[in-house]
């Protein structure tokens, strides 16, 4: 690099650089290929996390059955009715409550590799939407996956579209302690302010991973016939 620059004026060195870095990003913007490599990197690393907190889940269902079956046990030998002791999660049982945690980030990865999947199809498809060769428009620079899912023109059941907000809802600030908004905050009484119409747990026969597959495969496969 030194050598294109050793009879150069440092004004013809900064116009190089500029011209560089404006050929990079429009390369980078209308790449199918760019945008594929990065979400799967994304998708990638939201799988190896699942798996890890599947596993504490599934190892904190089985204690959890055994910890009942031995209190219903206690229950029966000392002629009891209810039962009020209580423990602070210490060692495996602790690690694995953390790790089930990880089911967020899951969510926030999951969300990303959504992101570029369909980021990647609209500007294969409207390539005006690199305003000025310079900026992404605001229609591809958006968290709503749901709005993206419609612009690419690809269908969404009901149960879907719940989760796609879920995950935006992540994506936009669960990365953070808190939201930008007051309003976004969840409540102490419901924190949960976006229920999956699915039973049991988020981890119920794998049901969010499975949804998760279905949506990035389809934007997947509308990218690569692009």
């Amino acid at each position: 690099m030194g050598e294109i620059f050793q009879d150069a004026t440092p004004e013809q060195e900064q116009k190089f650089i500029e011209e560089r870095r404006k050929s990079a990003f429009l390369a980078a913007s209308k790449s199918p290929s760019r945008w594929l490599s990065t979400a799967d990197r994304h998708k990638r690393a939201a799988d190896i996390l699942y798996e890890v907190a599947h596993a504490a889940h599934e190892r904190e269902m089985a204690r959890t059955k055994n910890e009942i079956m031995r209190i219903r046990a206690e229950m029966d030998k000392q002629g009891l009715s209810s039962w009020s002791k209580s423990r602070t999660l210490e060692g495996a049982e602790y690690s694995d409550y953390l790790d089930s945690e990880l089911l967020s980030e899951y969510l926030l990865l999951a969300g990303y590799a959504l992101e570029c999947i369909l980021k990647g199809c609209l500007l294969v498809m409207r390539p005006e939407l690199v305003k000025d060769n310079d900026k992404l428009d605001s229609m591809v620079t958006t968290h709503k996956l749901v709005r993206l899912y419609r612009d690419c023109k690809i269908p969404l059941s009901p149960l879907e579209q719940q989760l796609l907000d879920i995950i935006t809802w992540h994506v936009k600030w669960r990365k953070y302690p808190v939201p930008k908004d007051l309003k976004d905050m969840p409540s102490p009484v419901e924190p949960n302010q976006r229920p999956l119409d699915i039973p049991g747990s988020p981890f119920h026969e794998r049901k969010v991973q499975t949804l998760v597959d279905e949506l990035y495969k389809r934007g997947y496969d509308l990218l690569v016939r692009l």
